[in-house]
């Protein structure tokens, strides 16, 4: 790379061009709407920062050199391809500008959390385009990276993935959290719990979520108790956990409100008074737009 050539600017060349094409200064300048002494001043600085000769000025005309011709059969194709390329940009931003993509995780209710503000900004923004689709978690975290969704909204245990990835989050609903058990497990009796209650207890997570930010957040928990979680990793789905505690199981799993988990008999949702979770609207911060920030204000 040449580096002499960085105090050119994107204005001296198209000015150098213009010259050329409309053949003087004077008509560059109405072309331009930029005086001919400034049209002459830019030519001027353009030839010193060169070190080239472009034109050969006389009394009736201006002709190109051959070093000038040589840069301006090189430059035009470029400026142009430049020029085109931008209005393309420009458009694509603008068609941007009017659609909103959300990914909500599909194991939630999102009637208990985000439904009141998605009618909301619908009702407000008849000219923006709301998308929302459904995915699990892992599958919402990949097309946040690949630019898919604008914005996610996910377990607040991904706040460890937001941090990371350098995404930006904002709580957007919170409650005490819960534990599912078995009707026959020893703290099933109780309308309530707090933490300290389940210390001494096995917490059963999904297999997906065994190396993630869920252990993380259940670690953090547990952390005021000097203990270490004790943990198994036994199922892949809610309806594989709805068999599991359906038997006489022992152990625990730590859920947020918000959960979609159908109960059946022989199962609780026990409250956990002492601790809060919920959702939490992940997006990334270099990719804000128009409909991000009012749905931002929304929610």
């Amino acid at each position: 790379m040449d580096f002499s050539l960085f105090p050119i600017t994107y204005q001296q060349i198209v000015i150098f061009l213009t010259v050329v094409r409309e053949g003087g200064f004077a008509k560059a300048g109405s072309k331009l709407h930029i005086t001919q002494s400034a049209i002459s001043k830019n030519i001027s600085k353009l030839e010193e920062i060169l070190d080239i000769r472009l034109l050969s000025r006389t009394t009736r005309e201006i002709v190109l050199t051959p070093a000038g011709q040589k840069l301006f059969d090189s430059w035009e194709p470029i400026i142009n391809d430049i020029s085109r390329t931008y209005k393309q940009a420009l458009a694509l931003q603008e068609e941007r500008d009017t659609r909103l993509t959300v990914g909500l995780v599909n194991s939630t209710h999102p009637q208990k959390y985000i439904q009141k503000s998605l009618d909301e900004f619908r009702n407000s923004n008849p000219d923006i385009s709301l998308t929302v689709k459904f995915q699990n978690v892992q599958r919402l975290e990949a097309d946040m990276a690949n630019g898919i969704f604008d914005l996610i909204v996910l377990p607040d245990f991904e706040r460890f993935w937001t941090v990371d990835n350098n995404l930006s989050y904002k709580w957007i609903a919170r409650d005490n959290a819960e534990v599912i058990i078995s009707e026959k497990h020893p703290l099933a009796d109780r309308e309530s719990l707090k933490f300290e209650d389940l210390t001494d207890y096995v917490f059963n997570i999904p297999t997906y979520l065994a190396s993630s930010s869920y252990l993380k957040d259940l670690r953090e928990r547990f952390a005021p108790y000097n203990v270490n979680p004790k943990t198994v990793s036994v199922f892949d789905s809610a309806h594989d956990m709805q068999f599991l505690f359906s038997s006489s199981n022992p152990e625990i799993v730590f859920i947020d409100s918000f959960i979609d988990f159908p109960l059946t008999e022989g199962i609780k949702r026990i409250p956990v008074t002492d601790q809060q979770n919920g959702i939490i609207a992940i997006w990334n911060p270099q990719h804000m737009k128009r409909p991000l920030h009012t749905f931002l204000k929304i929610i």
